[in-house]
């Protein structure tokens, strides 16, 4: 009864020719009233108002649905829309998607009891409130655990292909309202299509649907907007790849696919339009653009389907549509070089996407697709080195091909060692050197000019070349040449035999880390990372990817590896982004070693807090040992007889180093991490170390939407570690509150070290591990007298770094607070001072 009498008001409310207070009072009642008595109308009410041309009333009816601005993600290959609520649906449930489509889509809908003509439909929306309304339809097909009703299913892709109807043809709006509902339809069908098969059988048969799967290809070509363009060609290519549409148990061969899908005649019309890409040629790049996402995603979907044909019946297919879909990989790659950008940067996703594949391992390479996979990478090559170094750097246009080149490497992994036999002219290229190049043009972008604007590029190259080398590793794979123990040096002629996973690391270990530059150097820290983040991932979600070939061997260098990045951190050219990957390696360093078994995660431990501690008797920081204790240990390093000057001034207290079990390691480069390992080892937990390293990083690409669970703690340390099965922030937080007692009053002291870097880093330590702001205030008041004691003990430390942190550190939290919450009391006497026990708050300061 109570919806029955709100409904009606909030209605007449919400009309958009009443005053702008009708309108947001409309919206804060339907937000906050209506929602909890009846969901369905108040969302209803919500959709319309996300449209009003008040951005008062608008904000509010988004906020009341839980919409968040629109939020993208593209993957070569993958493409899809990352649709996200910016409250979360455990704390505010959605309605079903059945009822939800009901109310909004249906020619004449009657919501409870009321109908009238002030209840707008679909139609009758604006432009905003029609994006809004797909948008959250969208979501709540995607919290739908049995993703919505058949029925409901067609209904709302009815609404979403006459959206796309209304911008078919060059009368269509290009205003920005339309352009953005353009976006979002685009969105939101690439996205259903991606969830529910049923939707994709409504493209690939005759349907009630106005838009059938050839006006799509048209729309992908034609459409006003680069973004709607790119997820219409993603839609094709979901519905070409879906096998079970095009055929059946009695008709499953390849010639059956290409008869019934016609996508040969897709592939001419994409090649035709490709064709401008050539020098000299005039170009419209908005129809150079759908062409190469186009093209990219039926070049992808033939393909696969190809390489899932037996062996006896691989040349089923005719020669001239291998031919067509060379030359569509032969246009997208010659357009990487082209000047303009967005003929550039389309050619180069588009190359992507033709050569992405969804398993673990790449499929095996056909070999009609030899020469034009050989000139794909060898343009690559030409690209990288244009783009990375000289008068034409272009750090993002270098990001997105280095992203493609590790992909292109990856696919064609199968034809490594493969000299072309197709070799029709003089000027052909071969794969295998092809390949060799491609890489080593990815590797020397590692400092290079593009890497010094945009240091995230070392992030990107490493990641690509993570894929190269674990393109293909199959049960039972052996590879031409190999090598147990690599050179000292770096050889070139040696590198250029060994497999893609030896390849990558001799390269990084041997070369990169030991150049003279420190641009290349530092660089060398965020590639690892990526290379051996890839393999704690792939380990900790499976326990048979330690059988993979990068990973057994990077888990027999994992010594070495660590090494490098505890001497990447502690090198004084390192800049924010080199020393975070190198706390990010060491503790995938520590996931991989604790799948193995624990003699090797106990000698990395020991190996990182002996690096992190001072060299001789470890004083004031991570490890304290006795004289009868440091005098063992040179014994049994073998430092009695012929002992250097620096070891018999050791004996005395006199040390050459001051912190650091690695040359050069100083008191500046390590303070932060000596205090994070003097905290783990005080509490007897060496495991939270590697926790207080992930929390340490501050640097925004590691809370990216594609990198913020590729790097979590749950991914690099694995649900062995003390975390469970918590992978983010809040989980680290909730799991170190019982140790903050002891781990508050180090890390303030920390935080106001003289030392800048070791201030920044454990800021970022302290904000992470307490939540910063008010947060912070409520954890420091629970645990306040005892940090309080600590920090005035370390006000006569010995180390006059501690004690000008613990003056620091009181100064902050003691201010402000009230003489109770200091420990209460009445005025201090003399006698007062040598009391036992409770310390009245005069006593504590004193």
């Amino acid at each position: 009864q109570l919806s029955n009498s709100l409904v009606p008001l909030i209605w007449a409310a919400a009309q958009s020719y009443l005053p702008k207070a009708s309108r947001v009072a409309a919206a804060r009642w339907a937000s906050n009233l209506l929602m909890e008595v009846d969901m369905i109308s108040a969302c209803y009410v919500l959709c319309f108002l996300a449209g009003d041309a008040d951005p008062t009333a608008s904000s509010i009816a988004r906020e009341g649905l839980g919409l968040s601005p629109v939020s993208s993600k593209t993957v070569a290959g993958t493409e899809s829309l990352a649709f996200s609520s910016t409250t979360s649906t455990g704390a505010k449930p959605l309605p079903a998607f059945t009822e939800i489509v009901n109310v909004l889509f249906v020619s004449s809908p009657t919501v409870g009891d009321y109908s009238s003509n002030r209840l707008k439909r679909y139609g009758d929306f604006s432009i905003k409130g029609k994006a809004a309304s797909l948008r959250f339809s969208q979501v709540c097909l995607m919290n739908d655990f049995y993703g919505g009703e058949d029925e409901a299913v067609l209904l709302y892709l009815q609404a979403l292909c006459e959206t796309l109807e209304m911008f078919d043809g060059r009368q269509a709006s290009s205003g920005p309202s339309s352009i953005d509902l353009l976006d979002e339809s685009s969105a939101s069908l690439q996205s259903t299509l991606s969830a529910s098969q049923f939707a994709r059988r409504q493209f690939a048969s005759k349907s009630s649907l106005c838009l059938s799967l050839k006006d799509l290809e048209r729309l992908s070509l034609e459409a006003n907007s680069s973004k709607a363009r790119r997820l219409i060609a993603g839609s094709c290519g979901r519905i070409y790849e879906d096998r079970e549409l095009w055929e059946t148990p009695d008709e499953s061969s390849l010639q059956s696919w290409l008869s019934r899908t016609k996508i040969e005649q897709s592939l001419n019309l994409c090649c035709a339009k490709l064709q401008s890409i050539r020098p000299g040629t005039n170009f419209v790049p908005a129809l150079m653009h759908g062409s190469s996402f186009l093209g990219a995603h039926l070049v992808r979907a033939f393909r696969l389907r190809a390489s899932l044909e037996p062996a006896d019946k691989a040349e089923d297919a005719p020669a001239h549509v291998w031919q067509t879909v060379g030359q569509v990989m032969n246009l997208l790659s010659q357009g990487t070089l082209h000047a303009d950008d967005v003929v550039g940067n389309s050619s180069c996703d588009g190359l992507g996407i033709a050569l992405s594949y969804d398993g673990v391992d790449a499929p095996i390479l056909d070999s009609n697709l030899f020469e034009s996979c050989a000139l794909s990478v060898s343009e690559l090559s030409k690209a990288l080195a244009k783009y990375s170094h000289g008068d034409n750097v272009d750090a993002l246009r270098t990001m997105k091909l280095a992203k493609t080149a590790g992909i292109c490497l990856a696919a064609t992994t199968s034809g490594s060692g493969i000299v072309n036999s197709l070799n029709l002219t003089e000027s052909s290229i071969n794969l295998g050197p092809a390949r060799f190049a491609c890489a080593s043009a990815l590797l020397n972008i590692l400092g290079s000019m593009s890497n010094r604007k945009e240091e995230e590029v070392a992030l990107i190259v490493g990641e690509a070349i993570a894929a190269y080398a674990d393109a293909y590793s199959p049960h039972g794979t052996e590879w031409s040449f190999s090598i147990d123990e690599y050179p000292s040096e770096y050889d070139d002629e040696v590198g250029g035999k060994l497999p893609p996973h030896q390849h990558v690391l001799f390269v990084l270990l041997t070369r990169t880390v030991k150049q003279s530059s420190p641009h290349v150097r530092t660089a060398a820290a965020p590639a690892l990372l990526a290379v051996v983040a890839r393999v704690a991932r792939g380990i900790n979600t499976e326990s048979e990817y330690i059988d993979r070939a990068l990973a057994r061997e990077l888990l027999s260098r994992l010594g070495v590896i660590q090494q490098v990045f505890i001497k990447l951190l502690s090198d004084p050219k390192s800049k924010h982004l080199s020393r975070e990957s190198a706390c990010l390696g060491l503790a995938a360093c520590r996931g991989i070693a604790g799948s193995s078994n624990e003699e090797v995660s106990d000698e990395l431990n020991t190996r990182l807090l002996r690096a992190f501690g001072q060299t001789t008797n470890h004083g004031g920081s991570a490890m304290i040992e006795t004289q009868e204790q440091a005098a063992e240990r040179r014994s049994t390093e073998g430092r009695g007889s012929n002992e250097t000057p620096n070891d018999f001034m050791e004996a005395f207290g006199f040390e050459t180093t001051e912190v650091g079990g690695a040359a050069g390691m100083n008191e500046a480069t390590l303070g932060a991490y000596r205090e994070m390992a003097g905290a783990a080892f005080a509490l007897g937990r060496q495991d939270i170390l590697y926790a207080l390293l992930i929390l340490s990083v501050s640097h925004p690409c590691w809370f990216s939407e594609d990198r913020r669970s590729a790097y979590s703690a749950i991914a690099l340390l694995g649900e062995s570690s003390f975390l469970g099965n918590g992978s983010g922030t809040q989980e680290m937080q909730e799991a170190l509150r019982p140790h903050l007692t002891k781990l508050l009053p180090r890390i303030l002291r920390a935080c106001h070290d003289p030392n800048k870097q070791t201030r920044e880093q454990m800021k970022s330590l302290y904000n992470g591990l307490t939540g910063g702001g008010a947060e912070a205030r409520q954890a420091i008041t629970q645990h306040l007298l005892s940090t309080i004691d600590t920090l005035i003990d370390n006000d006569a430390n010995k180390l006059w770094r501690a004690r000008v942190g613990a003056c620091g550190a009181l100064a902050e939290i003691i201010v402000g607070r009230d003489w109770q919450s200091l420990g209460g009391g009445g005025p201090v006497l003399d006698d007062d001072l040598d009391v036992k026990g409770y310390l009245p708050a005069g006593v504590r300061l004193l």
